[in-house]
């Protein structure tokens, strides 16, 4: 979604796709390129490793507090507004149903481990109201679902990442849950400070959960290694809950948040695989809960709330440049990966009610 630069061939404009100059002998790739416009310079082409698609088949029906994880190839797609419904997209991002869920979830924490796509935590519908939810399910690389031993405790508000053997559900207040590539369940140690709302990414050998709430916003930060050990790299450079974060595969990044309904953060912090934090370019608007994905070594960080949905897409490569642009705004929805494909689905509209539209970048 960058700026486009156009050249004659043949008497028609072609879209320059990519542009390379010789430094040193080798051909570099040119990531921007700017003119001198009435003595100022102006940006007239930028590259982005995505293209965005725009829209694509929607979900099965409307509705916001999905969760979203890759199984193998399929981007799956999880209840939401205490439902039961399964929406899937294949690599040809031709989408389907699974077999509805008994059980009726929102908010659910997934994470994808061995190319199996787990969910588990949030909360679940009752007779009268809502409880946290123990129950894990997955879905393996041909979609068939089973259900694991259940979490330690009911979760809500948490989020699930993991390390090259484990996915780990933590607590928001003990010991968390982790399970390993066999789907044998285990206890992980509690985080530094309990708290939920805070968001997970990978990388490396490392699982991240930052920021958060608990008696006002948080900056702390967790990481648990591939044997399960837990250590605390340097805090988020702003105390924040509701952030997006996603692993771009260089990089485990944690953009936006803030606190719900008053205060909106731009900030953006980028773990690298040492656990060494910097603070790449902020966010071109500030926002919570943001859709963040990534797909092709390039962060996507999708809409969010900041006095109604916003369109701003922010996207961070492996060097984290940023580039932006728009795409549909919506926040509290979901975001998996189909083959080449990041896809974002659901959530809530600019006018504040459930859409079932589904949206989708190419590497």
């Amino acid at each position: 979604m960058g700026k486009a630069l156009y050249i004659g061939i043949g008497g028609a404009a072609r879209k320059m796709k990519k542009a390379y100059i010789g430094i040193g002998g080798a051909a570099r790739r040119v990531k921007k390129i700017y003119i001198g416009v009435g003595g100022t310079a102006r940006l007239c082409y930028s590259y982005s490793a995505l293209s965005y698609l725009g829209t694509v088949s929607g979900l099965s029906y409307e509705r916001s507090g999905l969760a979203g994880a890759a199984a193998g190839n399929y981007a799956v797609f999880v209840g939401g507004n205490y439902t039961g419904g399964i929406d899937i997209y294949n690599s040809a991002l031709a989408r389907s149903t699974g077999s509805s869920l008994w059980t009726l979830y929102d908010g659910m924490a997934a994470a994808t481990l061995y190319g199996y796509a787990f969910f588990g935590g949030g909360s679940y519908a009752g007779e009268e109201e809502a409880y946290p939810n123990a129950k894990v399910i997955a879905f393996d690389n041909s979609l068939t679902r089973r259900s694991l031993a259940d979490l330690n405790s009911g979760e809500d508000g948490i989020a699930a990442a993991t390390t090259p053997y484990y996915v780990i559900f933590p607590s928001s207040g003990g010991n968390g849950t982790y399970y390993n590539t066999s789907m044998v369940k285990g206890t992980a140690g509690g985080l530094s400070i309990p708290r939920g709302r805070f968001a997970a990414a990978s990388i490396g050998a490392y699982a991240l959960f930052a920021g958060g709430y608990y008696n006002g916003e948080s900056a702390a930060v967790d990481a648990y290694d591939s044997s399960m050990v837990r250590t605390s790299p340097a805090a988020l450079s702003v105390a924040r809950s509701e952030l997006g974060g996603t692993g771009n595969g260089t990089y485990a990044i944690f953009a936006g948040g803030g606190k719900w309904g008053t205060t909106m953060r731009n900030a953006v912090d980028a773990y690298d695989a040492s656990l060494v934090r910097s603070t790449p370019a902020v966010l071109s608007c500030e926002r919570t809960r943001p859709q963040a994905v990534s797909v092709g070594g390039v962060a996507v960080i999708s809409g969010g709330y900041n006095g109604g949905a916003r369109s701003e897409v922010d996207m961070y490569d492996s060097s984290l440049v940023r580039t932006t642009g728009t795409g549909a705004a919506r926040y509290n929805g979901a975001s998996a990966v189909a083959g080449s494909f990041a896809i974002i689905a659901g959530g809530k509209n600019s006018s504040g009610a459930d859409t079932a539209t589904a949206e989708a970048y190419s590497v």
